[in-house]
């Protein structure tokens, strides 16, 4: 099983990759945030969305959150020496940060983790200059990551070959074909030498 702290750095890179879209904050995202509301993954909210009307001011107001979650330092101890149900935290496009608990434990999820979660990213905000920083947590499926079994080079070259075979070619790691093709590049220059 892939540590859930690997999980969580994995999906932190992620989520920041969707941060690139662009979609307004303010009291246009009264109607997202009913749908939010509505949605059966949604759990609470917590703190304030600002009214911001320049586009400028909402890319400056993103970035101070991502900003603030990328230095939020305790928030990933926390998340990866304790057992919350954490699956993810982000920033979303519509300028707030969201953590993704897990669905499949919905006991682990109660009003002090989420308060303790919330305390770490208000603290941190806070120190960054940001008030009641909107929050919204909901639920989510945990991913399920496989690693690729691969197969080491010295292997993959000596698969097909008998043991005996595969000793002798340890010593040798030659490019497959190189040889073959020096030859033949040698004499040709040869016998173009020999003529002149």
């Amino acid at each position: 099983m892939v540590k859930k702290s690997k999980i969580i750095n994995v999906l932190i890179i992620l989520l920041f990759s969707c941060f690139l879209a662009f979609i307004s904050l303010g009291t246009e995202n009264n109607s997202f945030l009913k749908e939010l509301n509505d949605s059966h993954n949604f759990i609470v909210t917590r703190g304030t969305m600002p009214v911001i009307t320049e586009n400028e001011g909402k890319d400056e107001w993103r970035d101070s959150l991502v900003k603030c979650n990328r230095n939020n330092a305790r928030l990933y101890q926390y998340l990866s020496s304790s057992d919350a149900p954490v699956i993810g935290v982000g920033v979303h496009t519509n300028g707030y940060v969201y953590v993704e608990l897990e669905r499949q434990k919905p006991e682990k999820v109660n009003g002090s983790v989420i308060n303790e979660i919330y305390a770490l990213i208000e603290e941190q905000c806070e120190q960054e200059g940001i008030i009641d920083v909107p929050v919204v947590f909901v639920f989510a499926d945990m991913p399920i990551v496989e690693d690729p079994q691969v197969e080491p080079v010295d292997e993959v070259a000596t698969s097909g070959m008998s043991d005996e075979e595969n000793e002798g070619n340890k010593t040798a790691k030659q490019t497959p074909g190189f040889t073959s093709i020096m030859l033949t590049l040698s004499l040709l220059f040869a016998v173009k030498i020999k003529r002149q």
